[in-house]
């Protein structure tokens, strides 16, 4: 049996000196939250793109929620897991855009880690 140690960490982001506004996010959870594994979060609104800072808010939301939705299905594998949860985001950012021509064109990067059992998944 493997334990999954506590793990430090903090956030910080910062607006950088070519934009006004700051369209980052990030999130993580622990293993009692994630069902498997601390996960972190880091979306990086495309700045200069429309709604930036919404579409990396979804991202984070959406890929905290599909992670824990699909790893809860039993022995679904990690990188599947991240997999759908990122695919997840995408869709919908997607959607939403569809949907509120206002924030159509919205994106936004994103990187996602999963540490569990040694093993770090990214």
């Amino acid at each position: 049996m493997t334990l999954d140690l506590p793990v430090t960490h903090c956030s910080q982001t910062d607006v950088g000196l070519a934009r006004e506004q700051n369209e980052d996010s990030y999130g993580w959870m622990p293993p009692s939250e994630s069902g498997r594994g601390w996960v972190f979060v880091v979306a990086d609104g495309m700045g200069g793109a429309v709604a930036g800072a919404a579409a990396s808010q979804l991202a984070v939301k959406r890929i905290k929620e599909t992670y824990v939705q699909r790893i809860g299905v039993g022995g679904t594998p990690i990188v599947d897991a991240m997999s759908a949860a990122i695919e997840s985001a995408n869709s919908g950012i997607l959607d939403l855009g569809e949907k509120d021509p206002s924030v159509r064109g919205m994106g936004t990067t994103v990187t996602m880690l999963v540490l569990y059992e040694g093993l770090a998944h990214l």
